[in-house]
Order: structure tokens, then C-alpha cells, then sequence
């Protein structure tokens, strides 16, 4: 039996480490990896597996020995690739291997998913100033700033048309004139985009509230100067099978202090942990919320989004977090934009 995909992007060695397992299912659509021991099939690995294991905070160095699954769904060789598709279906899997006799992996089939419209609704909060990005954005509004020939918020559509998340609005304030003259209605991207007109800045949280459409289910609210290639699909999919109330993006965030670390107990040494690394997660501008917690959200008042989860933790809401492990930019600033082609004009 000869395979159908390339086995190669799809597997990764039992030795293997957090880090390269991140780096190799970033490669693949499919956010899935087959791990191999001795030539046989030891296990599975996923997108979600991995993501699991970053909020417990296990290193990126080390094993994935104890994150992958060692008991998956598997089939031996057969030739019915529908009665496989089937039974992907009936068990609510996304892929399934196929070993020989001697357990060998021989091939990897996927369940067949149609693309689909989703109904949610995306705001993408544009109206900012882009105050780190002065002098340029004292011409140009930081949305339309060109990365690699294409503007911030362009990218930001297309990915999640991509996704098929066609309903858009637009949070617009400063220089809204030039980012609705580019965008227009969406029709040239094939899709629908409206705008919340700020009359004052709003804030990240605070332009909900102009939201006059009846909006059902999950809003997807992000900010306009991220460049990532997060898997929306998978998102929604884990926000809504945790039932959440409220998700927020983390991005691992790692510093090195450039000097020993004195650990001190009155006027005694304990010992110097020599230049030491910190890692926090930090807020990736990417949120999911129930759309009935915009009643939450003050009305003509500057309120940005970190606020409204403080509100909804003392209410005792379900907030999650969605550790992202895809790539992420924040593009606002001029230090992260230096490892990209950028054109202000």
C-alpha cells in the first residue's frame, strides 16, 4: 500500500522535544504528528497536546515522552478509505494511522472536512493611534502599513477568511477615512465588513457597545497590528467544547537577566542562580467572549479589554486561556518589525 502524504511532515522521533514537536506541527495543516519508536507507532501527538503541556508550564526542552498519547486510534492496513472515513466521523477523530503486520507506520488518513461558513462574528479593534510607530503613522494609520507588500489588516483578513470567518467589523477612529476608502464593504475580498465608527477613542473593549446587529455566539475580538497564522478554526473549536464564558491568547514571554540572581535569606547568601531566564504568558490580542458580556462593558467610556475579563473573574465567569504555539508578531512596534519588509508609504 503505497501512502497518500508526504509520512515525513507527519512524524516525529518518541526522542524528540517540546520545542521541536512546536516547530514541525506548525508545518502541517493537519496540527498533527504520528510518533514513531523503532520504526513502529508509539503514539500520536496534537496541536492540543502540545498546548496542554505549555499551560502546565513544562519547558519547551523538554520530552514530549510524557505529552503525546500513547494509546491512539489506529488501523491496520485496509483498503476501504470510506469505511475509515466513516469511522473517523462516528468517533468525532481527525486522523487516523495506518501500520502493517509489524506496526509500521504505511500511511495517515484524515478525516475529509469540508470548508465552512462560520457564523461568529470578528471585531478588529483599528482605530488606534499607533503612537509607537510615529513619525510614519502621522501620514498612514497603522492598519494600512504594507508587511511584505500587504497591509497589517489585509493579512489579518485574509487569514480569517481563511478560516471562514467572513462577518467583520472594523473599530475605526483615527485616520478612518483612508482604512474604509481601502477596505471599503469587503466585497472585493468576498466578504461582509462594517465599521464601528468611534466618535472618541474607545479603547481595546469599549467600541463593543456600538454593535447594533444581533450578534449570537462566540465574538472573535483581536487587535489590527497582529501578524500570526493562529489556526482560528481550532479556537473556536476549544472554546466551545470548554463551554467557556471568556478566552484569552497567551504567548509565552521569556527574558534573561544579564546577571547572577543573588537568593538572599536576612544577610545570608543561599546561593546565585547565574543569569537566569523568566517566562510569563502574556496577553496576545486575541479574544473570544459570549456575546451577552458586552452588557458588561460600560457605554461612551475608553475601556479596553483586559478590563472586562477582571469584571467577568468577579463574577466568577469560565475564563480560559489558549496558549498560542503558532506564529505571532506583534507589528506595532518598530523592534518587531525589523525581521520584515515593511513600506510605510
Amino acid at each position: 500500500m503505497k501512502s497518500n502524504v508526504d509520512l515525513f511532515k507527519y512524524t516525529l522521533d518518541h526522542n524528540s522535544n517540546l520545542l521541536e514537536a512546536i516547530k514541525k506541527i506548525n508545518k502541517n495543516k493537519q496540527k498533527f504528528l504520528a510518533i514513531i519508536k523503532n520504526k513502529k507507532l508509539d503514539g500520536t501527538i496534537t496541536d492540543g497536546d502540545i498546548r496542554r503541556a505549555i499551560l502546565k508550564k513544562i519547558s519547551l526542552n523538554s520530552s514530549i515522552i510524557n505529552v503525546y498519547n500513547h494509546n491512539p486510534y489506529f488501523e491496520k492496513k485496509i483498503t476501504k478509505i470510506e469505511q475509515i472515513q466513516f469511522d473517523l466521523k462516528n468517533k468525532m477523530l481527525l486522523h487516523c494511522p495506518i501500520v502493517n503486520v509489524k506496526k509500521e507506520l504505511i500511511d495517515i488518513i484524515f478525516l475529509d472536512e469540508k470548508k465552512t461558513i462560520r457564523n461568529n462574528t470578528v471585531v478588529i479593534m483599528a482605530g488606534g493611534l499607533g503612537k509607537r510607530l510615529l513619525p510614519y503613522t502621522k501620514k498612514i494609520p497603522k492598519p494600512l502599513i504594507k508587511i511584505n507588500g500587504k497591509p497589517i489588516l489585509e493579512r489579518i483578513i485574509l487569514q480569517l477568511k481563511k478560516f471562514g470567518l467572513n462577518k467583520i467589523y472594523l473599530s475605526v477612529n483615527y485616520k478612518s477615512e483612508l482604512i474604509e476608502k481601502y477596505f471599503g464593504d469587503g466585497k472585493k475580498f468576498r466578504i461582509s465588513i462594517k465599521y464601528l465608527r468611534e466618535k472618541k477613542k474607545l479603547g481595546t473593549g469599549g467600541s463593543l457597545t456600538l454593535l447594533k446587529d444581533n450578534i449570537s455566539g462566540p465574538l472573535l475580538i483581536m487587535n489590527c497590528d497582529i501578524i500570526t497564522n493562529l489556526d482560528f478554526k481550532k479556537l473556536i473549536e476549544y472554546y466551545e467544547k470548554n463551554k467557556a464564558d471568556a478566552l484569552m491568547c497567551l504567548k509565552e514571554y521569556s527574558f534573561q537577566v544579564p546577571y547572577g540572581v543573588v537568593d538572599l535569606d536576612k544577610i545570608y547568601i543561599k546561593g546565585i542562580d547565574e543569569k537566569p531566564i523568566h517566562k510569563f504568558f502574556v496577553n496576545a490580542g486575541i479574544y473570544l467572549i459570549d456575546s451577552k458580556m458586552i452588557t458588561l462593558i460600560p457605554k461612551n467610556k475608553n475601556f479596553d479589554m483586559p478590563e472586562l475579563f477582571k469584571i467577568l473573574s468577579k463574577k466568577n465567569k469560565k475564563i480560559i486561556a489558549y496558549p498560542v504555539t503558532e506564529n505571532w508578531t506583534d507589528a506595532g512596534s518598530f523592534k518587531e518589525l525589523k525581521n520584515f519588509d515593511v513600506d510605510f508609504n
